[in-house]
């Protein structure tokens, strides 16, 4: 649409006319889709009309009306009548490059005041102006606004330098397809220009396709780089690799070597399926997007019908598949015919699915040939923890020394969507000069956030809690190269009453070594409670459960000190008999016994300790790592 941007920009003024619905704002959206997607563009609308341009804008980009991209280089005016608004927001974006005036009336001595304001600001900023006509005006290829002696009068036409009408032959005839739209221009002060321009147009998604440079273009208006993305760095070489591929595609396929046509992002929510699928849609700068998503009841043929659409403009373009497991429940056997026919020379279809997890999904939509590569996105090791929080501190202006390995361990497990939280809530808060105890608050935020509320259990016994959650700490303690103990709390309006945070750090991961040392930091709340006052806490059965479960798969999983597994877990094999089962307990209880008499050695070796450390604890209300290496 250059030819058509040129003209607008030459003629500053542009009236953009036709009866309602034929199609005028598509042609405005596309142009600034198409030709100034990475330009400052304000449009002056009323409020309700808003949502159904940012609808349609993601129709045109993404093939989905539903508003989730907003447009960030389109700055929306809802006050039309408020012209000193309308002065300060055309003053504070910089170098706007087009006003668009979007559904106002046009007669009428208030607009003409706006379109002076407009004029008096733009500094030659090219303006176009929406106006409907009636059937009676197309029909007789007039250009005049209703009311024109009125227009006259008020010296409406004085402003216009050029008139656009917007024509379409199948908007009047039913039975005709949409697949041309007509601008005819009128009025124009640019000599020798010519008086028609004709487009491709698809009507369902409001797509103008024009020829341009031999081929058709459509611009993807989202551009973003992998250097957005912290950590997953095997994963970001992969995608390039794949783009690689398809950049060289005409190379390669002579040589007969079928090019990758699917990948499947899968992994928990919040691991980062999304954002990669984003980026790796915008390393190819003038791709089209098409987008089926699982979050909605699909209509019966809306697969088929999205499908053929790519197919259809012979051109790069990419097929969005959100919630893929969702859309196969109900579209198997639509989507194993449509991903069959990716292969070939002549595909121009590459899709992308996301889902939580494929164990469920038909093997033969993930095969080769169909969806490729199949990427699995985890939580993020210590490693990409610690590049997320200096990514995320830089992103956000956070100054300082931090120790970022210590907020990685406070942090093991969560997600890369939670590490952003986190920073973002730090942010939010304090600054940019946030104190390490300030953060620690926020990662215990993001943690409670799903917490239910108990009320004050004022009854209880604070210093038996303390006891309690102490006896775990100190037993963690003996086991420094395997845990690290972060924060002992007292939680007042928590069912627990309190809470002993550790975590194990990367050393001997899933080790039989780990597992005993797990086994009695479980036990160490209970007999601590038990040994030194003989008392049976609330908090017991629960961690004692959690200990004979560790202690049961040391043994039926683990083989524990050389004993065979004898509890089936294949279904096929034969079931364990009863007398089995009971070997496997046994072999359960004595490490059980075990590691309880090694917790009450500790236990009684510091008496004294856990005492004073508890008192600590009920004054305090928390107590660190650091708290505990200074008494200890």
């Amino acid at each position: 649409m250059k030819e058509l941007k040129e003209l607008i920009e030459k003629s500053k003024m542009t009236l953009l006319a036709g009866v309602p619905g034929i199609g005028k704002d598509s042609v405005y959206l596309n142009l600034i889709v198409n030709e100034y997607k990475d330009e400052k563009v304000v449009i002056i609308t009323n409020q309700n009309n808003t949502t159904k341009i940012k609808n349609k804008i993601n129709r045109i980009i993404y093939a989905d009306s539903d508003a989730k991209h907003e447009p960030n280089n389109i700055t929306f005016i809802e006050s039309p009548i408020n012209y000193d608004y309308i002065k300060e927001i055309l003053n504070g974006v910089n170098n706007i490059k087009l006003v668009v005036i979007d559904r106002l009336p046009i007669i009428g001595i208030e607009n003409i005041e706006l379109l002076k304001v407009i004029k008096e600001i733009s500094n030659n900023i090219p303006i176009i102006i929406l106006a409907d006509l009636d059937d009676e005006e197309i029909s007789n290829r007039r250009f005049e606004r209703p009311n024109k002696n009125d227009a006259d009068k008020l010296g409406f036409n004085s402003f216009l330098d050029m008139t656009l009408l917007v024509y379409r032959k199948s908007f009047y005839e039913k039975y005709l397809n949409s697949n041309e739209i007509e601008i005819i221009v009128s009025r124009c002060k640019i000599p020798n220009y010519p008086i028609q321009l004709i487009y491709g147009y698809n009507d369902f998604y409001s797509r103008i396709i024009c020829e341009q440079n031999g081929g058709k273009k459509e611009i993807n208006n989202n551009v973003i780089g992998f250097d957005n993305i912290a950590g997953y760095e095997e994963v970001k070489k992969e995608l390039l690799l794949i783009k690689s591929w398809w950049d060289n595609r005409e190379e390669i396929s002579k040589k007969g070597i079928d090019i990758p046509h699917g990948i499947l992002f899968y992994g928990p929510i919040g691991t980062g399926k999304s954002m990669f699928t984003r980026e790796f849609v915008n390393l190819f700068p003038n791709v089209t997007i098409i987008k089926i998503d699982g979050n909605h009841s699909l209509d019966k043929d809306e697969v088929t019908e999205k499908f053929e659409y790519a197919r259809s403009l012979n051109k790069f373009c990419i097929i969005l598949i959100d919630e893929f497991d969702f859309v196969s429940r109900g579209e198997e056997r639509e989507l194993l015919t449509q991903l069959d026919g990716l292969g070939g020379d002549n595909s121009n279809i590459f899709v992308i699915a996301t889902c939580n997890g494929y164990d469920n999904l038909n093997p033969a939509l993930t095969r080769r040939g169909r969806l490729d590569y199949i990427i699995g996105l985890g939580n993020p090791n210590s490693k990409e923890r610690i590049s997320l929080f200096k990514f995320y501190f830089n992103k956000y202006g956070i100054e300082g020394d931090y120790d970022f390995e210590y907020l990685s361990v406070i942090t093991k497990g969560e997600n890369a969507a939670n590490i952003k939280g986190i920073v973002n809530e730090v942010r939010l808060r304090y600054g940019i000069h946030p104190t390490m105890q300030e953060i620690e608050k926020m990662v215990d935020k993001i943690n409670k956030r799903d917490m239910e509320y108990y009320g004050d259990n004022e009854d209880y016994d604070d210093f038996m809690t303390a006891v309690h959650e102490i006896g775990h700490a100190i037993v963690a303690m003996q086991y420094k190269d395997l845990f690290t103990v972060y924060k002992i709390t007292l939680e007042k309006n928590s069912l627990a009453g309190g809470l002993c945070k550790v975590f194990p750090t990367d050393k001997q991961p899933n080790s039989m070594e780990r597992m005993i040392a797990d086994i009695e930091i479980s036990m160490g709340g209970y007999i601590a409670c038990k040994t030194i006052y003989g008392y049976m806490d609330r908090g017991a059965v629960e961690d004692l459960e959690r200990a004979r479960c560790l202690s049961a798969a040391l043994v039926n999983s683990f083989g524990y000190k050389g004993f065979l597994p004898l509890l089936a877990h294949d279904p096929k094999s034969i079931p364990t008999s009863p007398f089995k089962k009971r070997i496997n307990e046994r072999k359960s209880e004595r490490i059980l016994k075990k590691c309880e008499r090694n917790v009450k050695k500790l236990v009684k070796k510091n008496k004294e300790t856990i005492i004073k450390l508890s008192n600590l604890l009920v004054k305090n209300r928390t107590l660190t790592e650091k708290d505990l290496n200074q008494i200890i």
